[in-house]
């Protein structure tokens, strides 16, 4: 055991180094996850010499990862983006299936093999994207939200794919296929099953007695329990966990179950990316029988050498080609650029599936194991680029705009005109606060709510309140409004970007309205007051409710505007210090 808690010990010691190295430096920490992982394999200093367990802890990591991903994808969300999610995810994989099989063809692969590495270039990772989507604060989004659709539809498709695999394995070994079907119905049947029993089953374990430290232990072994049933059903386990967490997504418990989870995902999914990198040409290279690092770094390197220009050309395909297919798709669409683009981005990189789909057909004799290799090289690559892709979007945006405006002529199609005297612009509004509006209203002439999902936008419309369809992270949709006659900016939007984006545009061209921001943590909050805001709700320390019962004091008393503000301010730098 205390070999083991020094190798542990050892592990993080050096992914700390790595990671701190790439954020000094201001890259994707992601990254530095992944080269740990290469620097603890066995090309270099075999590290991981426990290698079973730190299996069994990606896996885990990837089953609270998905597991918080159903929490936030309450089927609600997946209705709203449907017909775009399976549009796009859909014919973004048909379209990169074809380009891949006559490229693959042409290079000299036969068909069998063309299709299977076209099939690996066709998904891509719901576990990078989430990640990344975190990281910037955008599972919110909009575009957030539509990439998760389709990426989702991805998904299943894949699961589909390895059930295809399943089939033919067990039809070559002499199995009955019908068991997959059998099995494919049993899953289906559980997960309409729990969606109906969750709601009971809180209520009945927490109505009484709220313990938050037995939710937490209730929220771990529904996640790998459920998990662990599909994976018994011959499914895998992050379809399960993705299911577990869609099943508690419409409880009103859901959010403190995320929280609460959060923390063991970020430590867990650590662990998945070094065992990622670590097991790097493991598929075609035995590193258990070869003492010498330069014969380990001689084979790796010949290898590198027959197949990068290949694993290149393809990864390109992917990182470039893919976020032009979902881009056209979604103009087709009417999506405007911006969204179009950002959701493109989601799609330029290569899944986990695209592995675990290779492996299986390589045991079942479909492919031979330099195709493996070719897979895992351009899944790295490409996890690479795209990190740095997305983590740079803005920037490439402004620089593509132009051209990308030329082919998306799309814009925002208000329902009313919101070009002239805005006093009061709200977003972020739950139904449980929408009685506030009244009293707002009632004190000014021109109000408007700005609305991201169809579902709420359209019972608002129903309801006769001003709301309007859009972004509030789309600084494109921003400039519609004319600020210079704002009063009154509520946003209730926690995510960095969309808050401190708002402040500034607001602030460029008026300095005496009243901007109500959110924030999630001390240090965001003390940044959006020094940008110009003049409250800031932190839901671990001041409610919504709270904040709407200071909007008169803010509107009408100069002195207790300043006076909370400064008293808040202290406050965050007593905390920051």
């Amino acid at each position: 055991m205390s070999s083991f808690f020094l190798e542990f010990a050892a592990v993080f010691v050096l992914i700390f180094i790595v990671s701190y190295l790439l954020s000094y430096f201001k890259q994707p920490i992601l990254i530095g996850y992944i080269l740990g992982g290469i620097f603890l394999g066995p090309l270099f200093f075999d590290v991981l010499s426990s290698s079973g367990y730190y299996q069994i802890f990606s896996h885990i990591g990837i089953a609270f990862l998905l597991f918080l991903v159903g929490l936030h994808l309450n089927i609600k969300l997946i209705k709203d983006v449907g017909v775009p999610a399976v549009l796009t995810g859909v014919g973004q994989i048909l379209i990169t299936m074809f380009f891949s099989i006559l490229i693959t063809t042409f290079l000299g692969f036969d068909f069998v093999t063309s299709v299977i590495i076209a099939v690996g270039l066709s998904f891509s990772s719901t576990i990078v994207i989430v990640k990344l989507l975190s990281d910037k604060n955008a599972l919110e989004t909009l575009y957030g939200k539509i990439s998760l659709g389709f990426l989702l539809v991805q998904d299943f498709v894949a699961v589909l794919v390895l059930l295809l695999i399943n089939s033919f394995i067990a039809l070559n070994g002499g199995g009955d296929t019908t068991i997959v079907f059998l099995k494919l119905f049993l899953s289906m049947v559980l997960a309409v099953a729990l969606f109906f029993i969750t709601k009971p089953l809180l209520k009945f374990f927490f109505k009484k007695n709220h313990n938050s430290e037995v939710l937490f232990l209730f929220s771990i072994a529904w996640c790998l329990g459920i998990a662990s049933l599909y994976d018994l059903l011959g499914f895998s386990l992050e379809i399960g966990a993705l299911i577990a967490g869609a099943a508690l997504a419409s409880t009103n418990l859901h959010y403190e179950i995320s929280a609460r989870i959060k923390p063991l995902r970020d430590f867990f999914i650590i662990l998945f990316f070094i065992v990622l990198g670590s097991e790097m040409f493991s598929s075609t290279i035995d590193f258990s029988e070869i003492d010498s690092k330069t014969e380990k770094l001689s084979l790796v390197s010949q290898e590198l050498l027959n197949i990068l220009p290949l694993a290149l050309s393809l990864s390109l395909l992917v990182v470039i080609g893919n976020p032009i297919i979902v881009f056209l798709i979604m103009t087709a669409l009417k999506y405007t650029p911006r969204v179009a683009f950002n959701a493109g981005l989601a799609v330029s990189q290569i899944s986990e599936f695209s592995l675990i789909i290779a492996l299986l057909a390589f045991q079942s004799g479909i492919i031979d194991s330099g195709v493996i290799s070719l897979l895992t090289l351009i899944m790295l690559l490409t996890i690479t680029m795209s990190s740095y892709i997305f983590y740079h979007s803005d920037q490439l945006y402004a620089l593509f705009s132009p051209i990308l405006k030329r082919i998306n002529k799309h814009k925002f199609n208000h329902d009313e005109n919101i070009g002239s005297g805005l006093e009061v612009l709200i977003s972020g509004l739950s139904k449980s606060q929408e009685h506030h509006l009244e009293k707002i209203r009632n004190k000014f002439t021109h109000v408007t709510i700005v609305e991201n999902n169809q579902k709420n936008y359209l019972e608002m419309k129903k309801k006769g309140l001003p709301v309007v369809f859009g972004d509030m992270s789309n600084v494109e949709f921003i400039s519609e409004f004319d600020m210079t006659t704002l009063k009154l900016c509520i946003s209730l939007h926690q995510d960095e970007e969309t808050s401190i984006m708002l402040v500034e545009n607001i602030r460029k061209i008026n300095n005496k309205g009243v901007i109500i921001v959110a924030a999630e943590s001390e240090a965001l909050a003390y940044q959006l007051y020094v940008k110009g805001a003049d409250y800031v709700i932190i839901p671990n320390h001041v409610h919504h409710e709270k904040a709407f019962s200071l909007i008169e004091d803010l509107l009408t008393n100069k002195d207790q505007k300043k006076k909370l503000k400064n008293d808040h301010i202290r406050f965050l730098k007593d905390v920051l210090d």
